[in-house]
């Protein structure tokens, strides 16, 4: 792999863990170095909040919770992606943990989610741009994946543990919004766990990042 096809990737992924979601850097990492400066210049849409804005601002035109769901479930969903192939076999039993700690609340969290999605707003369409799981799963797969391995080792770790504080702070963010602003105990309930458990896991990347 060329350096320049390296940095790119490490680049992309950096951008899309702090973003929202892994999809769009995976889509700039498997092109051309050419075509991936023009993937990485267009992909961010992928990520975006309600009419094209950023995530983690919300529409008066659609309903607060759906548009909380939503895009914390995409969040949520990049931040499983992201893990998974960054740390899940981390040679440090630490990350290991926190990789495991992150799959398991949230896989439960999104299963929630889309349960009260489903009970609530029926069929509606996604209130936010993006792409759905399978979708996002289709993304990771095949040669899309192929100059992943040369990522991985200390400094990919460590590019991972500064992006992923980074996006759990807009988690954090999304959340104490949802405490002030859902009409609904469930969805206000859900948020302050969200926002105790992610600030929580950035101290404790801090504390790793600070081992280095």
């Amino acid at each position: 792999m060329t350096s320049l096809k390296k940095t790119l990737i490490g680049s992309v992924l950096a951008a899309a863990v702090a973003g929202g979601g892994i999809g769009w850097g995976v889509t700039a990492a498997a092109s051309s170095e050419n075509q991936g400066h023009s993937a990485m210049n267009g992909g961010m849409s992928m990520m975006d909040g309600p009419q094209g804005g950023p995530m983690g601002e919300f529409s008066d035109d659609q309903p607060f919770d759906l548009q909380f769901i939503d895009q914390m479930t995409m969040h949520h969903q990049g931040a499983l992606m992201s893990t998974e192939m960054m740390i899940a076999d981390s040679d440090r039993p630490e990350l290991r943990d926190l990789a495991a700690a992150i799959e398991t609340s949230q896989t439960s969290q999104i299963e929630q989610m889309q349960t009260w999605r489903s009970e609530w707003y029926g069929d509606r369409p996604l209130s936010a741009g993006g792409m759905d799981s399978a979708q996002m799963e289709q993304m990771m797969s095949g040669e899309a994946m192929s100059g992943m391995p040369d990522m991985m080792g200390e400094a990919g770790e460590d590019m991972y543990l500064q992006m992923m504080i980074v996006h759990h702070q807009m988690g954090v963010d999304m959340a104490e919004t949802a405490v002030a602003r859902s009409e609904r105990p469930e969805i206000r309930q859900l948020a302050q766990d969200i926002a105790d458990e992610q600030s929580a896991q950035i101290l404790l990347m801090r504390s790793y990042l600070a081992e280095r």
